[in-house]
């Protein structure tokens, strides 16, 4: 989740404006680092990212490490609005699916 210090107890959050005192650059790297060896570890899916459209996205404020570490697992786009775009690797799409079909 994309977002700061919003996420849920034992959810990774990552805030793209890493230029901050308190979140430098070495910090966000360090916890996507780790975020991804946990889903290679426990072939896993990724966390999903929320992205706020309305003050550019991604690429006008500096996420490109969000986008390097998406690259390098397979998100997917699978919802937007003129607000919020959130992206899923594959694996979360297709379970969200699953449990919406199956009732999993």
């Amino acid at each position: 989740m994309l977002g700061g210090s919003c996420a849920a107890p034992g959810l990774p959050a990552f805030n793209c404006w890493c230029d901050l005192a308190s979140y430098s650059s070495d910090t966000m790297e360090a916890a996507l680092r780790e975020e991804e060896l946990q889903i290679r570890e426990n072939d896993s899916e990724g966390p999903v990212v929320l992205v706020n459209e309305q003050d550019g996205g991604l690429e006008a404020n500096g996420g490109e490490m969000i986008l390097q570490f998406m690259e390098r697992n397979g998100y997917e786009l699978t919802w937007q609005n003129d607000r919020f775009t959130i992206y899923e690797t594959a694996t979360a799409k297709q379970a969200f699916v699953l449990r919406k079909v199956y009732g999993w």
